[in-house]
């Protein structure tokens, strides 16, 4: 399947809204088109495999550690370091808005 990146949420998940159900991707960031696979899928969200990334981001960089992608320590190695730190930001943002 494949759709456009709107968003990214905490934890790295790339978001998209193909026919309004939300879609957290790991390893995909926002603008770009991607080719998925559903992995787990509930009534109103899934997630899914990021298989290819059919049009890169220009806020993609190479992640600097060769275990980025097996390891999960490390979610946004793959973002811009300034475009991480605006991200990161929002995320805090976002979460006290949910809790406050």
């Amino acid at each position: 399947m494949k759709t456009k990146i709107e968003s990214l949420a905490f934890g790295g998940y790339g978001i998209a809204k193909p026919k309004g159900k939300t879609i957290f991707i790991p390893y995909a960031l926002p603008g770009e088109e991607v080719e998925i696979e559903i992995v787990k899928e509930k009534a109103s969200y899934a997630f899914a495999k990021l298989k290819k990334v059919l049009s890169p981001s220009s806020d993609r960089s190479d992640p600097l550690c060769p275990h980025f992608s097996s390891c999960e320590g490390c979610q946004l190695q793959h973002l811009h370091y300034k475009k991480q730190l605006k991200a990161k930001r929002q995320f805090v943002i976002d979460a006290l808005k949910r809790i406050g």
